[in-house]
């Protein structure tokens, strides 16, 4: 690096040395949990994270290996699994935590945990039901 482009653009900064601030996870995934039946915007994240859209996106990748995408769905799934297991049906768990029907937290429930709601929600008596 020159001396010339030092003055002009300060110190020679080294890989991973600069400052950055720990996106405040938690208050965003209070933010996800408090909103899951309505549409979060990557928006209202990021000025969670007291940062522009991409700056926040690059930060969660970065920090946490996923996407703000991944994240909102990740939230739905967690939330949809307790709904399922206190009994909740599967329909009224999709709506409940934001997925526009059944097939769609389906998809995603299997993706994500690999199984499906039907083998997660309790039967009537109490026990794991057999899928469906």
């Amino acid at each position: 690096m020159s001396s010339k482009h030092s003055q002009r653009h300060g110190q020679r900064r080294l890989p991973g040395a600069t400052l950055r601030a720990a996106l405040p996870i938690e208050a965003i995934r209070t933010h996800i949990r408090t909103n899951l039946s309505e549409r979060i915007r990557v928006s209202d994240m990021a000025h969670i994270a007291g940062l522009d859209v991409f700056k926040f996106a690059r930060a969660l990748r970065r920090e946490f290996q996923t996407t703000p995408y991944a994240l909102v769905i990740a939230t739905r799934i967690e939330v949809a699994e307790h709904l399922l297991r206190s009994g909740m049906s599967a329909a009224d768990a999709a709506q409940s935590v934001g997925f526009c029907d059944q097939s769609h937290l389906t998809r995603h429930f299997r993706r994500r945990l690999g199984t499906t709601p039907s083998k997660i929600r309790p039967a009537c008596n109490g026990e794991a039901s057999i899928g469906r």
